[in-house]
């Protein structure tokens, strides 16, 4: 009856335009995983108690600053799905227990429902001070939390381009606790039935009034391992340590990563090496006079020399100097199909002395021309068939790789230093836009030799590249595996997302190393029938993505 009253009242319909207004304009619903293949509801449970001085420090900052543990998680939370989604609106699902009046509180039932928290995040802020936005949100949604999760589905699947649920990681504090004033004592517990619908659930506990929390994660295990779960709560805690020891400290500031993950890291990565002027080109040089008929690169049936591969980027290289005055320090931008023309680009562009920046050509058009205007690039090389719209931006040299006639310059080419060259990569940055991240020469000879020395390489490997161009681990794809002497199987685009024929690729090929993520691993091995070529592997390399 008190359902059907408020239905027809006219809370609800303000309600209603509430939840309109607040989700009007919303676009996607926020994922840890960039491709979600869940096949089904199965999910583990991993807990951690927080130490006991760490959660007094929690309820300190909290009382101090004037907001509710549950909004320092959430803050934490949402900080951290800015800072590695590159999404700066998006919507964390958070259960209410949706008893708004004296009756309903003194009532016996299952009232909770959960609201669409939407994180609205703005470069720069101060972490307490949107903390302090989430307070006055949230206060705004439990006046307008009676309103039916489904209706506000409805309105966002007639009403906008999503059409899934609104969340995928959903966020809940629990400190609900029984009052009794007989001399027994209660305890409560949650009992996990080892199902869930959403990606993952975080709750924060803490229900029998000790002071401590207890934090469960419940995560499918289609979607993630129990090491990435503890990866995420050590950043989660390491973001919270941060806002806790600086009040002042800014969201781009913060450090998400323990000083253990730290610990591991340096320790993986533990490749400093004095930088003696040996330069990759004389290391390709000398690769190149070491394996002059050595098999460099397989590319659509195709093989490529070493020496076929130095004399083509040699022609290039001439090209980009003589004919369109590229010199020392100057930006141009790679926008190739996955073929021997990227391969020798890159070659062609450091021969120059110049920086590459690589954009991947399926990137939607919006941010291909944000890298093309931001980077300041002053050339482009590209296909016809690719080509961006050279009236755009007259400043701009569009160099056709079909058409340019490269191959008529002189396979001679010769640099006298390295001093500005390296590339400019632009991954996914802090805020709703990219930013490009400058690797020097320096920096990427240290790379090679560091990573080199760790996976012990020997002449006969073959490495697979199924990275995107513009991912900062396809230069370990390249230039480990040239500088080495080793041999460079480059998949199309096809085959690079492509199970049965990326399969066929590594075994006709005798691919033995392979990098990739989690996600990407996970997406790769679905179909038993082409799983072969995983078992040929020596080494594979695995860059979490969480």
């Amino acid at each position: 009856k008190s359902e059907d009253e408020y239905k027809n009242s006219e809370k609800y319909k303000k309600d209603e335009l509430f939840w309109q207004d607040y989700l009007k304009d919303i676009k996607e619903s926020i994922s840890l995983k960039d491709n979600i293949n869940r096949v089904s509801s199965k999910a583990k449970r991993y807990s951690v108690l927080l130490d006991e001085n760490f959660s007094k420090e929690i309820n300190n900052y909290c009382k101090e600053n004037k907001i509710s543990p549950y909004i320092l998680f959430l803050t934490a939370l949402s900080v951290y799905l800015y800072r590695i989604k590159d999404k700066n609106d998006f919507v964390i699902g958070t259960p209410t227990l949706n008893r708004s009046n004296f009756k309903e509180k003194n009532m016996l039932g299952m009232f909770v429902s959960t609201l669409p928290f939407r994180a609205k995040i703005t470069e720069d802020i101060k972490f307490i001070d949107l903390a302090k936005q989430f307070v006055r949100e949230n206060m705004s949604l439990f006046r307008h939390q009676k309103y039916p999760y489904e209706k506000m589905l409805e309105y966002v699947h007639k009403n906008t381009s999503l059409k899934t649920n609104l969340y995928n990681i959903l966020l809940s504090y629990q400190n609900a606790r029984i009052t009794n004033m007989s001399d027994d004592k209660y305890n409560c517990e949650w009992k996990f039935l080892g199902n869930i619908e959403d990606e993952i659930q975080i709750h924060i506990m803490d229900i029998n009034n000790t002071g401590n929390f207890n934090i469960n994660y419940d995560y499918l295990v289609d979607l993630f391992t129990t090491q990435e779960i503890k990866y995420l709560h050590s950043r989660l805690i390491a973001i919270i340590k941060n806002a806790i020891s600086n009040v002042d400290i800014s969201i781009e500031d913060i450090d998400i990563m323990s000083d253990e993950e730290k610990d591991i890291i340096l320790g993986i990565n533990n490749t400093e090496i004095k930088y003696n002027n040996l330069s990759i080109l004389n290391l390709l040089k000398n690769k190149v006079i070491e394996n002059k008929n050595k098999i460099a690169l397989i590319n659509k049936n195709n093989t490529y020399t070493y020496e076929v591969i130095d004399q083509l980027s040699n022609k290039l290289a001439n090209l980009l100097v003589n004919k369109y005055n590229i010199r020392s320090g100057d930006k141009v931008g790679i926008f190739l199909k996955r073929d021997i023309n990227l391969i020798i680009s890159l070659l062609a562009i450091l021969k120059c002395d110049a920086k590459y920046i690589p954009i991947d050509i399926t990137y939607p058009k919006d941010r291909i021309k944000y890298i093309i205007s931001q980077s300041g690039l002053n050339n482009l090389i590209v296909y016809d068939d690719l080509k961006i719209n050279e009236n755009e931006d007259k400043n701009i040299n569009y160099i056709n790789i079909n058409t340019c006639n490269f191959q008529d310059f002189s396979d001679e080419f010769f640099i006298k230093n390295e001093n500005n060259g390296g590339y400019i990569i632009y991954t996914s940055g802090t805020t709703g836009n990219p930013k490009g991240v400058e690797i020097s020469i320096p920096n990427l000879y240290n790379f090679i030799m560091g990573i080199s020395d760790k996976l012990k390489l020997s002449d006969n490997d073959i490495l697979v590249s199924i990275t995107s161009v513009s991912f900062d681990i396809f230069g370990l794809e390249i230039w480990v595996t040239l500088c080495n002497g080793l041999t460079l199987v480059l998949a199309t685009e096809e085959e690079q997302n492509d199970q049965k024929l990326l399969n066929s690729l590594c075994m006709e090929n005798n691919v033995n190393i392979i990098q990739t993520t989690p996600t990407k691993l996970q997406l790769l091995i679905n179909d038993t029938k082409y799983i072969e070529y995983l078992k040929n592997m020596k080494k594979i390399i695995i860059f979490l993505d969480i």
